[in-house]
């Protein structure tokens, strides 16, 4: 039997997405370890020194509440590279540390996996920086876990041991990574059931919603089953009590599976040995007769592949039942693949991942190699078919869907480098270089700042050295250390391809202190936002949405929050599920103790005309700029049959509730909401009917069915002035403060809208329109011809109405704004 010696390490073995047979592992010399990752991991990392063929890495685990090293966790260290393969096992001493030790082998992408008990495991990833370094140390925050369980049986009742059962989230995210590994599948760690059948797994994640478990027997069908949720059951999950799942009472069914048998030829009619067959899970391998037996198959079709080196791989479709005939594949010999990665000089590129990124419309993660000293790949072993391929190399744009023939002659793929941003960070008094600053790579989008959390870079003694993906935007970077005011480079080009930005930190002030729930206890978990003159932040369902700048963290179990010093802090504002409070940085300096206040709540009814408004959207909006913003979907209601709405969870303090009308804000109302408090209003009520009639100047046919055509009513004020500042920067800075001080408030409180409604014959109506002087504003727009792009405006009419009131005794009759033409261009199309 021909063979090699991958690894030999006493741990659990996993080939791809499923763990050897214990059974079958005393047959196997080929072990190829592939564990996948887990949920996702908050990790702080400091740089290395200069990269050396031995080194160690230490890794200190602690509790994302309250950060109390964790003793006991348990680390491994995978080396990606073409197969996979770990290096070790350490466990944390009882301050949560471990040194680890890496060789010569660790390429430039590593994983490490970390593991405690009544913790959610985690893998995280350690890359090589531009100079070739390691990382030397990182902090990884658990989140606590909670205990699940249940018993196994089969469907005659009988305990099933020997289970593995796998823990997955529901939906992993999509990974922004630019150079991934390969695919993640969740299944970092496994339980398996006792000779009765039962379980128990400590590392569930609180959020049960979140998880999935799989169930995987060498004799039994797979299962997935997940928590019973209470909107649309997912496709081929088994849904369990997740009340049962946290008492251990869950009870799952595993059937027995069928078995399918068969045999691995070549053109010839001879067996193949050391050919892979897999359906999906325990993948198996022929012997020197080519035979081979899955027997957990699920009766229907099913589709297996067979392959071996220096063949074609080969996939068939079956019909599996009882007693059927023995399955044949017959391979071709092997197509062969040669490429060679260059850089844009001609320089050959080594250690450049190639991984097949699909296989007649299935993922091919399990064919990837890195290119040779000389950007090199040879495979013999190819398909017959053309097959997409993905090249990436960490420094280099990485090239996707890259179509190529395995015809024997050599592909050549050119890799472009990344722009790479290095340079010194010091302290702005003393000059000395510092050590532990982070640094945020962004982009400038409209004005503001686009931070990316995934390729944030550690620094150390000064330095720091980025590569960042190709972007439409230009790149910022800002810099953050602990006791200091964080700082933004200047906008940088893909086309400068190298660049320099040095960095002069100032020390500043910490915001820090303590959260209690209205009781006066401590408020664990609470989320804490720091409202910067510069940013927005989003409550969402009682929850503040994170913008990815850092301006948000949650409280540790005593309460306490701690913010490195940022520029700009205009108030504090803190969210529970008991309560909310804000307060200005002046008022905090006074005292740190914040307590949270009882949340708002609002009743309402809304009037169309003389009707109640049924089934109609209703939204909230925040009057001021600095208080965090309202969420359009959190805080939008649908009225009932009989008009009427509710908005729970209100952050006290200035509002403006109004009706959607073609998805437009319309018919605005101020509130103000206090703390503990259900507040009441009508909306729509008063006002009277306003209708009118629109043309074109030169006469051409109006059709406002089709298309977006802003119409609208609006209180008559004088223009805005805005000064003329030296960038888009300091003008959005200077519109928020107007925006929040009393003038900018009651203007936005006196600017409603009262959207146009259009009938046929360029007829419009609005109801309750109260007396004032407005100015009457029509759009009209022309649909674009091409899906995706914004209509274009033909015309804007604009035209001062006066509104007057309905004096007593007088009927209540629409008050009829006349006819009025509006003067358009001609037409794109």
């Amino acid at each position: 039997m021909k063979a090699w010696i991958e690894v030999i390490i006493p741990v659990k073995l996993q080939y791809r997405d499923m763990p050897f047979p214990e059974h079958t592992l005393k047959n196997l010399c080929v072990l190829i370890l592939m564990l996948p990752a887990p949920w996702s991991v908050r990790v702080d990392a400091q740089s290395s020194a200069p990269p050396n063929a031995t080194g160690t890495f230490t890794v200190n685990v602690v509790d994302a509440i309250g950060n109390q090293g964790i003793p006991g966790a348990t680390f491994r260290w995978v080396v990606a590279g073409p197969r996979l393969h770990l290096m070790g096992n350490w466990t944390s001493d009882h301050a949560g540390g471990s040194t680890l030790q890496f060789s010569s082998l660790t390429g430039d992408e590593s994983k490490l996996w970390a593991i405690a008990d009544g913790y959610v495991p985690a893998e995280f990833v350690v890359r090589r920086d531009l100079a070739g370094a390691l990382p030397n140390a990182c902090t990884v925050r658990l989140e606590r876990a909670v205990t699940v369980g249940g018993i196994i049986v089969n469907e005659a009742g009988e305990p099933v041991a020997g289970v593995e059962i796998f823990m997955e989230s529901a939906a992993t995210p999509k990974t922004e990574d630019p150079s991934p590994g390969p695919e993640a599948r969740d299944n970092f760690h496994y339980e398996k059931t006792d000779g009765q059948g039962r379980w128990t797994c400590h590392h569930a994640p609180k959020q049960l919603q979140s998880a999935r478990f799989r169930l995987i027997h060498p004799d039994y069908v797979m299962v997935m089953v997940g928590p019973e949720a209470s909107g649309r059951p997912e496709e081929n999950v088994t849904g369990i009590s997740e009340a049962e799942l946290l008492a251990s009472r869950s009870v799952f069914i595993m059937k027995r599976g069928l078995t399918i048998s068969g045999r691995v030829l070549d053109s010839n009619l001879k067996p193949v040995e050391g050919a892979e067959v897999t359906g999906g899970d325990y993948p198996v391998w022929t012997p020197a007769a080519g035979r081979f037996s899955l027997k957990n198959r699920p009766a229907g079709v099913t589709l297996l592949t067979a392959q071996a080196k220096g063949f074609s791989p080969q996939q068939k479709q079956f019909s599996v039942s009882n007693g059927m005939d023995e399955v044949r594949f017959q391979l071709e010999p092997g197509h062969t693949l040669k490429m060679r990665v260059l850089n844009a000089k001609g320089v050959p590129v080594p250690g450049a991942r190639i991984a097949a990124e699909n296989w007649r419309g299935k993922s091919a993660d399990q064919w990837q190699w890195d290119t040779d000293a000389q950007g090199r790949l040879v495979w013999d072993s190819a398909p017959t078919e053309n097959m997409l391929y993905s090249i990436s190399r960490p420094g280099y744009e990485t090239v996707r869907s890259q179509p190529l023939q395995a015809d024997g002659r050599e592909h050549r793929i050119t890799l472009h480098t990344r722009l790479q941003i290095s340079g010194s960070v010091v302290d702005f008094e003393t000059r000395n270089p510092l050590d532990g600053f982070r640094v945020f790579p962004g982009v400038l989008h409209a004005g503001h700042h686009d931070w990316n959390q995934s390729l944030v870079t550690n620094g150390q003694k000064g330095k720091y050295a980025v590569a960042l993906p190709k972007q439409d935007l230009p790149h910022i970077l800002r810099v953050e250390a602990d006791g200091y005011y964080p700082e933004i480079s200047r906008a940088f080009k893909d086309s400068e391809e190298q660049a320099a930005a040095d960095f002069s930190l100032q020390r500043g002030e910490q915001i820090g202190g303590t959260v209690h729930l209205p009781d006066g206890s401590p408020a664990a978990r609470a989320q804490v936002s720091l409202c910067l003159e510069d940013g927005i932040t989003v409550l969402a369902g009682g929850r503040f949405v994170d913008a990815g700048d850092g301006a948000i963290q949650e409280t540790d179990g005593q309460g306490g929050f701690l913010f490195q010093p940022r520029h700009g802090v205009k108030m504090i504002a803190v969210t529970h599920e008991q309560g909310y409070v804000e307060v200005s940085l002046d008022d905090w300096r006074e005292s740190n103790e914040l307590r949270l206040k009882p949340w708002g709540r609002i009743e309402g009814v809304l009037l169309a005309g003389a009707f109640s408004g049924k089934n109609e959207l209703v939204q909230m909006v925040r009057v001021g700029q600095y208080s965090p913003r309202l969420q359009v979907n959190s805080f939008t209601a649908l009225t009932d049959h009989q008009g009427r709405f509710t908005f729970e969870r209100v952050p006290p303090g200035e509002h403006i509730i109004g009706c959607l009308i073609d998805s437009k804000f319309s018919h605005g109302r101020a509130i103000k909401i206090n703390s503990g408090e259900t507040s009441r209003l009508v909306l729509g009520e008063g006002g009277r009917k306003i209708t009118g009639r629109v043309t074109a100047a030169d006469g051409r046919e109006l059709v406002w069915e089709s298309g977006n055509h802003p119409a609208f009513l609006q209180a008559g004020l004088p223009s805005l002035t805005i000064p003329e500042l030296p960038d888009g920067g300091a003008t959005n800075r200077w519109l928020r403060a107007y925006w929040d001080s009393a003038e900018g408030r009651a203007r936005q409180i006196s600017e409603v809208r009262y959207m146009l409604r259009f009938e046929s014959n360029n007829v419009f109506h609005v109801e309750n329109v109260p007396a004032g002087a407005y100015e009457c504003e029509i759009h009209y727009h022309e649909p674009s011809a091409r899906a995706g792009e914004p209509d274009a405006c033909l015309g804007i009419m604009r035209k001062a109405v006066v509104i007057p009131e309905l004096q007593r005794g007088q009927r209540d009759e629409p008050w009829d704004l006349g006819e009025m033409t509006i003067t358009l261009k001609a037409s794109a199309h």
